[in-house]
């Protein structure tokens, strides 16, 4: 199985046979142990980088803006998240492994498999809307701005989740 690594991989030293993961993620790490982690992997061979396709990641988009996500994940966890995509239909076995919960839901809406590294992971999936805070007018996620009724902030809620499992 090819463990597809968020940075909490790094972070956490979580240990799999096979790791693949973005150039992003390894730029994403401060922490002067996690980089050393990532460099033995790299040298050891167990860990490549790899660049998803420009078509995986628009897929990937088109998914997070339809299920809400798209506010809460960096153009980092895109890739990973269209990495993994591009390698399961591929037929690769893959699994995420993060402890972000937008990539987690993400992964569970693409149909993709994920596993958190040292937080317990999402039990529901979840959507999510924007309301005003003024009228409670609902607005798509895409929605920025204030309210066009009342004048109002707009806030981004969850819907009600989907348990998993």
């Amino acid at each position: 199985m090819i463990v597809v690594a968020d940075a909490a991989v790094f972070i956490a030293g979580a240990e799999a046979e096979e790791i693949v993961t973005v150039r992003e993620v390894i730029e994403e790490l401060l922490s002067r142990d996690a980089r050393l982690r990532a460099e033995v992997a790299l040298s050891s061979g167990r860990l490549r980088l790899l660049e998803p396709s420009e078509a995986h990641i628009s897929r990937a988009r088109r998914a997070a803006e339809k299920s809400g996500d798209a506010a809460r994940l960096s153009e980092t966890d895109l890739k990973l998240l269209a990495l993994a995509l591009e390698l399961a239909e591929r037929g690769e076995e893959v699994v995420i492994a993060s402890d972000d919960y937008s990539v987690q839901n993400l992964a569970s809406v693409l149909g993709l498999r994920f596993m958190p590294v040292a937080e317990a992971g999402i039990r529901r999936r979840f959507g999510w809307r924007r309301v005003c805070t003024g009228c409670g007018r609902v607005y798509p996620p895409e929605h920025s701005g204030e309210c066009s009724f009342c004048g109002s902030a707009i806030r981004l809620r969850r819907k009600k989740g989907r348990r998993l499992r």
